[in-house]
């Protein structure tokens, strides 16, 4: 019988080090089974002779525990893990493609073809970040989504700051701590324009490392993912449920009280075009309104990027 990976790992973070003896008596299989599956894992376990088998610094996975106490808070979505997938976004949006529309949390502590926006790469060791899905299906169409990746922005700061982060959003789908990227949001949409429309929001936070990237980067350097998986996941899927209601309408003043690089001169650059103004407001739809050469303009989101200019 061949060994999970991800349950040897779960074991070992809830039991702390333990001998191939004790992790073969456990799961029914031989001591060669456990040290062959352990040596797959060599980027995140460690072995020493006086106390067998433990986790690496600065690695930790969310707990089964922590999985069922969301299924216990919301009873109507599916909630799944996976030790490493290629992108949970990109499974769920399959999936739907398929004919699965239902409500789904996806979390993986390994994404090997994890991106953001506009295509880049956004991989975390594994065990050192927390990432995962979330699809929801609107039935009014795409009108209903504006401004939907900085509502999740406003969402996940508002759990970071009852855990004691203070983090900034900068438009229009990063989030920023101690003045450096901390994480990010990746929305993708499968439907027809009148509706229904099904929603894939992927987030990426940096827990423990900082993925390798070429951008200043910041992590919470924190030990409490459970705590945060379980937050940040009813803050977004409650959000969900209920944003074809609200809108970002009331979520635009918390989104510019964190907003980064308000009031200041910035550069707003597509393939096209390269435009410099003072950042001063985020409309209703949340698009990004720059006043430039004394005149508001406002400026959708797609194929931009947005830094402070020198």
């Amino acid at each position: 019988m061949a060994v999970d990976s991800y349950a040897l790992l779960q074991e070992l973070q809830r039991n702390g080090a333990r001998s191939g003896e004790a992790l073969g008596e456990h799961f029914g299989v031989s001591r060669a089974a456990i040290s062959k599956r352990l040596k797959s894992l060599d980027e995140v376990v460690e072995s020493f002779p006086s106390r067998g088998y433990v986790i690496r610094p600065k690695r930790q996975f969310v707990s089964d525990e922590a999985l069922v106490a969301l299924r216990s808070q919301l009873a109507n979505w599916t909630i799944s893990s996976q030790l490493e997938i290629p992108s949970t976004n990109s499974a769920l949006i399959e999936e739907a493609r398929a004919g699965d529309v239902q409500p789904k949390l996806l979390l993986a502590e390994l994404q090997t073809a994890g991106r953001g926006r506009r295509g880049r790469s956004w991989q975390q060791p594994m065990g050192t970040g927390l990432s995962f899905s979330c699809r929801w299906q609107f039935e009014e169409g795409f009108s209903v989504l504006a401004g939907l990746s900085l509502a999740v922005g406003v969402w996940a700061s508002e759990v970071l700051a009852k855990l004691g982060y203070d983090t900034q959003l900068k438009w229009p789908n990063d989030i920023y701590y101690q003045g450096a990227k901390l994480g990010g949001v990746l929305v993708e949409v499968e439907g027809d324009v009148d509706g229904p429309v099904t929603v894939v929001v992927g987030i990426g936070i940096n827990l423990t490392m900082t993925p390798p990237i070429d951008a200043p980067v910041a992590c919470l350097e924190t030990t409490r993912k459970d705590e945060l998986f379980v937050a940040l996941a009813q803050g977004i899927m409650r959000g969900l449920s209920g944003y074809s209601q609200h809108g970002f309408g009331t979520l635009r003043e918390p989104w510019l009280a964190r907003a980064l690089w308000r009031g200041q001169l910035v550069s707003l650059a597509s393939v096209s075009e390269k435009i410099e103004g003072r950042m001063v407001d985020i409309a209703e739809d949340g698009a990004l309104v720059l006043e430039v050469d004394g005149v508001r303009r406002k400026y959708s989101g797609g194929e931009v990027s947005l830094r402070a200019v020198p």
